[in-house]
């Protein structure tokens, strides 16, 4: 794993206590970093406030206060609701805080440490796993959640590599700390899809955080039932459920990844245990053992008259147990169960949003599309931290939903553009002077708004 060009140097040691050992990765609203505790000499978890929708830079161990009112009201939070998780009751599966406090102009959290193989880990080394296992997963998933909401917590970033199990077959989720503090008003201009991201965000405009933990975990669950993401992040997985206890699986699976489906870890749990949709009748005859008895070794042409037997048989059960079957409404499970395609009827940005979004964890490399045709990585327009240059190979920039102010605006004071890349100036910080693009192409139908004429005054200042 790459290391951010602003995370702790190993062997930094803080408050006086706690060194920094080894990067484990970059998350919503902290860097996280394996530690060693040299007081108790225990292996820790150090989460530093480092949230990735800012650009933080580093002087030493100190971060520069970026945008100081929005940095110190996210700090004060991420401060906020690690005490408040050191001081509820805990369920095993969940990480517990055993300190909490500020330094280097930000804050961090310490978690206990148990060793433990990651979802990803496991499915990319065993592959798919067992359908009751998963259901245990969820489960269990489930319950730990359930505390965590009702203590008035979410998790926020739950994923395969925050997830796994101790070598005793224990579930443990990590990173617990921080990740609901509240974001900055341009969450959704810089919270790239991601497989584990409810749609929800992208197609309603926002998500409750309790929802976006149930998602998450439904999301893992598939991954780890078929390797592969959702069908709404571009996954094509399909799982065959077998019993009683399977079909109840899939069928909270089918609520948990559904459009505005189940909302809180109790209801997943209820969904869950809850008997699966009936099947009815006619369908559990078609599959039982005499109808592979009656067609075994026949070809198509020999199985047809048992075809006409059948329909007969089926129409006069339809005609002589009409009360049968309107207790058996429930449609039949289909034999290839596949999470709904939350893609139909969004437009074409949404669903290359939704399906070709993506982000690499533990890496300041983010990566979506333009328009659906080709890909962008934000760490080309990251210069010194005063000055960014877009490069002349980026067009179509910027689009709807990855807005520059997004990651340009917070201390850059200066956007060089191509002069042939088309723009939107609304899109650009107030504080920023932006050269070159659509110099000659400035709309004074209606008027021009305050950062048009920012726009056109600093083009002029530097054409003179």
């Amino acid at each position: 794993m790459n290391t951010p060009w602003n995370a702790l140097p190993t062997g930094t040691v803080l408050k006086g206590r706690y060194q920094v050992e080894e990067f484990l990765g970059q998350q919503p609203a902290a860097m996280v970093y394996r530690g060693i505790d040299l007081v108790l000499g225990r292996t820790v978890a150090l989460r530093e406030f480092v949230p990735r929708w800012m650009i933080c830079i580093r002087e030493g161990t100190d971060l520069s206060l970026i945008i100081p009112v929005a940095f110190s009201a996210c700090r004060d939070a991420f401060l906020e609701e690690a005490r408040r998780a050191a001081r509820e009751e805990s369920h095993p599966a969940l990480a517990r805080v055993l300190d909490v406090f500020q330094e280097n102009r930000t804050a961090y959290g310490v978690e206990d440490w148990v060793p433990a193989q990651t979802l990803d880990a496991l499915v990319r080394e065993r592959g798919p796993m067992d359908p009751e296992a998963v259901w245990a997963l969820v489960e269990e998933g489930a319950r730990a959640l359930h505390v965590l909401h009702a203590s008035g917590e979410s998790h926020g970033d739950l994923r395969p590599e925050t997830m796994g199990y101790t070598q005793e077959g224990t579930l443990r989720i990590w990173s617990r700390t921080g990740n609901s503090v509240p974001w900055p008003v341009w969450r959704e201009e810089l919270d790239l899809p991601t497989p584990f991201l409810t749609p929800d965000v992208w197609c309603l405009g926002g998500v409750p955080p309790m929802r976006q933990d149930v998602y998450g975990l439904c999301a893992c669950a598939w991954y780890c039932l078929t390797g592969q993401p959702p069908a709404a992040a571009g996954g094509t997985g399909v799982f065959h459920p077998k019993g009683r206890r399977q079909q109840q699986l899939a069928h909270a699976l089918e609520r948990g990844l559904a459009l505005q489906g189940v909302g809180t870890a109790a209801e997943l749990l209820d969904v869950l245990h809850a008997p699966p949709p009936r099947t009815p009748v006619w369908a559990r005859l078609a599959k039982g053992p005499v109808w592979r008895w009656l067609t075994r070794g026949r070809g198509p042409k020999a199985i047809a008259p048992i075809h006409c037997i059948a329909a007969v048989l089926v129409l006069s059960l339809a005609l002589t147990g009409s009360v049968l079957w309107q207790r058996a409404t429930a449609p039949e499970p289909e034999p290839a169960w596949q999470p709904p395609d939350l893609l139909e009827g969004l437009t074409q940005e949404q669903r290359a949003l939704m399906v070709q979004g993506s982000f690499t964890s533990g890496e300041l490399s983010y990566q979506f599309p333009v328009y659906g045709i080709r890909e962008v990585t934000v760490t080309g327009y990251v210069g010194t931290g005063t000055e960014v240059t877009v490069p002349q190979e980026a067009e179509g920039f910027p689009v709807r939903g990855i807005e520059p102010r997004a990651f340009l605006g917070h201390g850059l004071k200066v956007i060089r553009l191509p002069d042939s890349l088309p723009y939107d100036p609304t899109y650009f910080p107030a504080d920023c002077q932006v050269y070159g693009g659509r110099s000659t192409e400035i709309q004074q139908a209606g008027g021009e708004t305050a950062l048009e004429r920012q726009l056109r005054e600093a083009l002029a200042g530097e054409e003179g």
